[in-house]
C-alpha cells in the first residue's frame, strides 16, 4: 500500500485484480471530512491522492465508470418496485439520461476529470465556519475539474461542461456547536419511517441537483429541496421540539453568505454512521480570547479548558465524527504535548482513540507563513492498543522530500503514554531516560518551593538604575532599607550571576510592618514616596495594588526571597541554575526555589544528565527557547540521596561559586559534578558518551571510579 500511494510509476498490485477492484470499490465508498476545510488545501490534497492510486490501479478508468454505471442502475432497479407509473418512469428517464451524462463525461474528457467527478460527488466534503472560506474551496475544486476537461471549438461553450452543484459538500458552519437534541430523541435523525422516505426524496434530489446544467433545473431542485427540508422540520418537531427542528428546517445549503451557527453530519450531509477519514489543519486559537467560549463549554467536551486551545475540541469533536473504526490525521501545534492545558486531551488520546502514528516536527518549518511548532498524529476510532509509531524530526532535518526515508529509520514505539506530558526521543535516549527516572522522586514531593519572580504591575515605577538608588539614598538614608538588588533572566547562569545594576523598591504592605499605607511610605520613605509619586496616576490603574497605590503588588510569599534559594530564569536556551544567599530578588521572569538539598539540587539542575534526560519535559518555544515554569519543573524525578552522600556535591558547588566570583575557571569542579551524577545513576559508559560523546575517559579508568 506504501508503494502504491507512493508517486512512483510501480503497481505493487498489477497481477492482482481482485485486489486492484477491493481497493478501488474501498476509495468509492469512503467518506473524507476536514471539519475546519478553510481554503481546502487538504480535500484537495485527498483528492489528488486518491486520483494518483486511481490512475495507477484503473489506468483507462474501466472498473471506476462501470461502478459509477451500476451505482446508477441499481438505483434504477429500485424504482421499478414503485407502484406510481408516471413517477416510476419520469424518474428513470432522469437516471438513463444520468448514465449518458456519465459516458460523455469519461469519453470526451481527460481520464482525471472522470476520477475527479465522481470522487468529488460521493467521498469528500468540508466545513468552515466562514462562508468565504467554504467559496474559496469549492472555486479550487471548479478549477481542479476544468483544467481536466477537453476543449472543442466546433461545440457549445468549447464543449465544457457545467460545473458540478457543490453546495451540499462544503457547507458553512460552526462544526463544534451540534444541534439541541433532546435526551429521549432517536439515535439518528431519520429514525421515523415518515422522515426516512422524506430523506430518499431528498437525497435524490442533491443527486440529480449535483450535475444540473441549466440554471432554472438547478432553481426548481433547490425548491424541492427546501419543500422537503420543511416537510422534514415538521415531522421532527414532536421529537426534538420546535426550536431544534425550524433550526434544521432553516438552514438553507444554497446560501452563500450565511455560516450555520450549527453543524449535524446527517442533516447537512446525511452521513449517519460517520465519516471513514477526518483530516485536517484545524484552528490554534486560544479559548479564553473567543466570544463564544460559554457555548463551547455548554456542548461538554471532555478536552475543554479555558486556557486552552480550539485545536484540542476539534480533536475531540474529529473522533465523534468518526464511524467505529475510522481514522482522524491532524496537524496542529505540538503544545498540547507538555502544556498544562493539554492534560485532558493526553487523557482524551489514551482513554478514547488509538493513537498509531505521532511525528513531532520539532522547529522544522512546515508552513512558510506560520509561526507553528508543528505535529502530526494518526488516531482510529478504537480501543487504545498502546503502540504507536513515534518519531522525532531532527533539528538537522532539512529536506521534507526525504521525510518518508527519515521516519522510516526512526521509528520508536511507545507503549506508555499517560496524562501526563508527552516525550518523543529516540530509542537509546528514551530507555536512558527511563533508568534515570526511576530511581528519582518527583520534586513536587520533596521539602522544596517553587516560587514565581516578583510582578510589579508597572515595571517602570519600581524598577530603578544606581544613579537612582544612589540619589534616593543621598536624599533620605533610610531609602536603603527598601531598595533591593534586582536579577533578570539573562542574569542569570551556569553557577553564576552577572548583576546589572537594576534594584527594585521594595514598597511592599508587610516590609515594615503588618501594613504600609500612604502615611507610612511617605513619613518613612519620603524620598521613595517621591519617586513613586511620578508614576501615581499608572499605579493607581493596576488590578492588584497592595493596600495603596504606592505599594508593589501584593504576594504573599514575599519572605520566600530572603531565604537562601536556587534562581533560574523561566525561558532560557541554557538551563542556568544559580544557588544565592545575598537576598537578591528576581522578576516575572524567573523561579526561585526554596526549601531542603539546594545545593545537591544546584549541582544536579547543571549537570548534563539533567539536560540531556529532562530537557524535552519542557515546551519548546522559538529558537529553541523551552518554558521552565512550575507545571512542567515540579514532576522532574531527582534521586533523593542521604546529607551525607550529599556533602561531596555541596563542596562542589561551594568551590564553583567561589571560583566564578573570583573570575577562576570552574571547569574542573564542573566536570566531577557530571561524573558523581553519572555513578550516582550508575551509567554504564556507553551511556555516558550517549550523554557526552566527546567524554574523555576510557570505559576502564571510568568504571574504577569510586563515585
Amino acid at each position: 500500500l506504501h508503494q502504491l500511494v507512493s508517486y512512483s510509476s510501480l503497481n505493487p498490485f498489477a497481477q492482482d485484480g481482485a485486489t486492484q477492484k477491493a481497493i478501488i470499490k474501498a476509495l468509492d465508498n469512503c467518506k473524507i471530512l476536514d471539519p475546519a476545510c478553510g481554503s481546502g488545501a487538504y480535500p484537495m490534497g485527498i483528492l489528488q491522492k486518491m486520483v494518483h492510486i486511481l490512475h495507477k490501479i484503473d489506468p483507462n478508468n474501466t472498473e471506476w465508470k462501470n461502478r459509477q454505471l451500476r451505482r446508477v442502475d441499481s438505483a434504477i432497479a429500485e424504482l421499478e418496485l414503485l407502484d406510481d407509473t408516471t413517477i416510476r418512469e419520469n424518474t428513470i428517464r432522469e437516471m438513463e439520461a444520468q448514465k449518458k451524462d456519465i459516458e460523455e463525461a469519461f469519453a470526451n474528457n481527460n481520464l482525471d476529470y472522470g476520477r475527479k467527478l465522481y470522487l468529488i460527488e460521493n467521498c469528500i466534503f468540508g466545513v468552515d465556519i466562514q462562508a468565504i472560506a467554504t467559496q474559496i474551496s469549492k472555486l479550487r475544486f471548479f478549477i481542479s475539474l476544468v483544467v481536466d476537461q477537453k476543449t472543442d471549438a466546433a461545440k457549445e461553450n468549447f464543449g465544457i461542461r457545467p460545473l458540478p452543484n457543490l453546495e451540499t459538500k462544503f457547507v458553512a458552519a460552526n462544526t463544534l456547536i451540534g444541534i439541541d437534541k433532546p435526551k429521549n430523541a432517536q439515535t439518528y435523525l431519520f429514525d421515523r419511517s415518515e422522515v426516512q422516505k422524506l430523506e430518499k426524496d431528498l437525497k435524490k434530489v442533491r443527486q440529480r441537483l449535483f450535475s444540473a446544467k441549466t440554471p432554472n433545473a438547478k432553481r426548481n431542485l433547490r425548491e424541492q429541496d427546501k419543500t422537503l427540508r420543511e416537510a422534514m422540520g415538521n415531522l421532527l418537531i414532536e421529537e426534538y421540539g420546535n426550536a431544534t427542528a425550524r433550526q434544521l428546517a432553516n438552514w438553507d445549503p444554497y446560501d452563500q453568505n450565511t455560516s450555520s451557527p450549527f453543524f449535524d453530519k446527517e442533516w447537512m450531509f446525511d452521513i449517519r454512521e460517520g465519516f471513514d477519514i477526518v483530516i485536517g489543519n484545524p484552528p490554534y486559537i486560544s479559548i479564553s480570547k473567543l466570544n463564544d467560549k460559554l457555548l463551547l463549554q455548554k456542548q461538554g467536551f471532555q478536552t475543554f479548558e479555558s486556557s486552552g486551545d480550539l485545536y484540542s475540541l476539534f480533536y475531540e469533536k474529529g473522533n465523534q465524527l468518526l464511524r467505529p473504526k475510522g481514522h482522524l490525521a491532524f496537524i496542529t501545534s505540538n503544545k498540547w504535548f507538555r502544556a498544562n492545558y493539554g492534560a485532558s486531551l493526553r487523557k482524551y488520546f489514551i482513554e478514547n482513540t488509538n493513537p498509531l502514528i505521532l511525528i513531532d516536527f520539532n522547529d522544522f518549518q512546515i508552513f512558510e507563513s506560520a509561526v507553528l511548532l508543528a505535529n502530526v498524529l494518526i488516531f482510529s476510532n478504537e480501543k487504545n492498543q498502546k503502540h504507536t509509531k513515534t518519531y522525532k524530526i531532527s533539528k538537522n532535518f532539512k529536506d521534507i522530500s526525504l521525510l518518508t526515508s527519515y521516519l522510516s529509520e526512526n521509528e520508536v514505539i511507545e507503549t506508555e503514554f499517560s496524562a501526563e506530558t508527552w516525550i518523543l526521543s529516540n530509542k537509546e535516549k528514551r530507555e536512558l531516560k527511563k533508568k534515570v527516572e526511576k530511581q528519582g522522586i518527583a520534586l513536587k514531593n520533596w521539602n522544596i518551593t517553587f516560587s514565581y519572580g516578583i510582578k510589579t504591575g508597572f515595571n517602570d515605577a519600581f524598577y530603578i538604575d544606581e544613579k537612582t538608588k544612589d540619589a534616593l539614598i543621598k536624599e533620605d538614608p533610610k531609602s536603603a532599607e527598601i531598595i533591593i538588588p534586582m536579577l533578570k533572566g539573562e542574569n542569570i547562569k551556569n553557577y553564576a550571576i552577572e548583576f546589572n545594576d537594576i534594584w527594585l523598591i521594595n514598597s511592599h504592605n508587610g516590609v515594615k510592618s503588618k501594613f504600609i499605607n500612604r502615611i507610612d511610605v511617605e513619613k518613612e520613605y519620603f524620598a521613595v514616596f517621591k519617586h513613586l509619586k511620578q508614576f501615581e496616576q499608572e499605579l493607581i490603574k493596576r488590578q492588584d495594588q497592595g493596600d495603596h497605590w504606592s505599594n508593589l503588588r501584593n504576594c504573599a510569599y514575599l519572605d520566600e526571597f530572603n531565604k537562601p534559594k536556587i534562581i533560574y530564569p523561566n525561558m532560557t536556551k541554557y538551563f542556568p541554575f544559580v544557588y544565592d544567599e545575598t537576598g537578591y530578588y528576581v522578576n516575572q521572569k524567573c523561579f526561585i526555589i526554596t526549601g531542603e538539598s539546594l545545593k545537591y539540587l544546584t549541582a544536579f539542575f547543571n549537570s548534563k544528565l539533567f539536560k540531556f534526560c529532562f530537557k524535552d519535559n519542557f515546551p519548546e518555544l522559538l529558537g529553541e527557547t523551552r518554558e521552565l515554569s512550575k507545571v512542567f519543573f515540579d514532576k522532574i524525578p531527582v534521586k533523593q540521596i542521604s546529607p551525607e552522600s550529599q556533602e561531596p556535591f555541596i563542596d562542589l558547588v561551594e568551590k564553583i561559586l567561589a571560583g566564578k566570583k573570583l573570575g577562576e575557571a570552574t571547569q574542573a569542579h564542573e566536570a566531577e559534578i557530571d561524573l558523581r551524577v553519572y555513578r550516582l545513576y550508575e551509567l554504564t559508559h556507553a551511556e555516558v558518551l550517549l550523554i557526552d560523546p566527546t567524554f574523555g575517559l576510557s570505559e576502564g579508568a571510568y568504571e574504577v571510579l569510586t563515585y
